[in-house]
């Protein structure tokens, strides 16, 4: 013990090198594997979503100019009969139906980072910002979505909730929930308040919650895989009145779409009774030529091969960081024995094991690995790493451990205790 003891204190500054050297490693290493394990799903999700998304069914507005004029003055009869048709269309196929609306809010006197603003991917920033009897206006994207937005994307928040039923409920409410992508997350905090108009009218909006970082949707517009991280998303009322506001958010609430799970002509025929039955005809709400079947799959298969690209890399690298760690602490630990050939020398001249030798060194190994590991775990966690991902660490952990051992007690036999006795004796 008092060996041990002294070990210790001999070699505290190679003993804390290596820990923080093990500390280090294994928290990249843990990140890489979480990483790895993430883009191993979403390759997987987006090769599923390529066949899905290429028999999804699109809806349309349809309305000639004379139809459109009567829709907007003709006292609410068509736009009932709209509201009809949305929401027979969402007790039919819940969350297979999904209502995705790009319409900006405008927000007053609010200093907003540029990207967020409508087009700034464009480079046209400035015209999203305009100054009016003294007041600054900013228009920032923003989305009006159905709850199968978020099921359709597969979309996960990192703090609050995602939508109620009532939340969809909610115009005319003092109050708007809404959900803002990530990188709004520096500029608010859960229940925050902000004011600002939709559709020209002017709403009290509420952080209900925030999407995960590297959260993505699919845009029909676009054809593209867009980034949640710059959007403020609101529900897509369910109880919209007939004024300026409702007229215009049910005419942009129809262009949606249903995914039709190979079904496509029977969900088609369906929707076209659902219409009929309102009242109405595809002269006011239609189907989308679907001639882009071939562009979405190329899309997702794409996404699909890059994300399935990056984990193969990433396997590669974790692979070598492993030997690269597992190789780094035996050296440590070959060097060690070195240094200490004389007293291991005289230990086993006095008939101690090579087995109990490499105890000693095995200890001092553990009690490295075993504080590193208390830390990479801490750290890890704070990083809202996924469970397998650290159990994958402390198996690693645990085989550096035997080999560890292993490299102690192979080098251990190997000590030469001639040069102790003055010759080949």
């Amino acid at each position: 013990m008092k060996y041990l003891i002294r070990f210790f204190s001999k070699h505290k500054g190679t003993y804390l090198i290596m820990m923080l050297l093990l500390v280090l490693s294994t928290i990249f290493f843990g990140i890489v594997l979480d990483m790895g394990h993430k883009t191993d799903i979403a390759s997987e999700e987006q090769s599923g979503r390529a066949d899905e998304v290429s028999k999804v069914l699109r809806l349309t507005e349809t309305m000639s100019d004379v139809d459109f004029y009567s829709y907007m003055d003709d006292g609410g009869d068509i736009f009932e009969k709209v509201c009809n048709v949305l929401k027979k269309l969402d007790e039919k196929y819940g969350d297979d139906y999904v209502i995705q609306a790009s319409q900006f809010i405008e927000l007053e006197n609010v200093q907003v980072d540029d990207k967020f603003l409508i087009n700034y991917e464009e480079g046209d920033e400035e015209s999203s910002t305009y100054e009016y009897d003294g007041v600054k206006y900013s228009d920032v994207k923003a989305m009006q979505v159905s709850n199968g937005f978020f099921v359709q994307n597969k979309l996960t928040l990192s703090s609050g909730n995602f939508f109620s039923e009532d939340d969809y409920k909610t115009y005319g409410f003092e109050e708007i929930p809404v959900i803002l992508g990530n990188e709004y997350s520096q500029d608010y905090n859960i229940g925050d308040i902000f004011e600002g108009s939709y559709l020209y009218k002017n709403m009290k909006f509420k952080v209900a919650g925030f999407l995960s970082d590297a959260s993505f949707f699919y845009d029909n517009s676009k054809n593209d895989m867009t980034s949640c991280g710059r959007y403020i998303f609101m529900p897509a009322f369910e109880n919209l009145s007939y004024d300026d506001v409702g007229i215009k958010a049910a005419d942009q609430y129809i262009q949606s779409y249903i995914y039709t799970h190979g079904q496509y002509q029977k969900v088609c025929d369906d929707v076209e009774n659902i219409i009929e039955e309102c009242g109405l005809s595809t002269d006011y709400i239609g189907f989308m030529n679907d001639n882009t079947s071939d562009e979405n799959v190329d899309l997702f298969s794409t996404y699909a091969s890059m994300t399935g690209l990056v984990t193969k890399y990433l396997m590669i690298i974790i692979v070598v960081m492993i030997i690269c760690i597992t190789s780094i602490l035996s050296i440590v630990l070959v060097n060690l024995i070195q240094e200490e050939n004389f007293n291991f020398g005289v230990y086993i001249m006095c008939g101690m094991k090579p087995g109990k030798l490499a105890l000693i060194l095995f200890l001092f190994d553990m009690s490295v690995v075993g504080i590193s590991d208390i830390v990479t775990i801490w750290i890890l966690l704070m990083k809202n790493t996924g469970a397998l991902s650290i159990l994958i660490v402390q198996a690693v952990m645990l085989a550096i451990l035997a080999v560890s051992y292993i490299v102690c007690y192979v080098n251990l036999k190997r000590v030469d205790i001639s040069s102790l006795l003055g010759g080949n004796e």
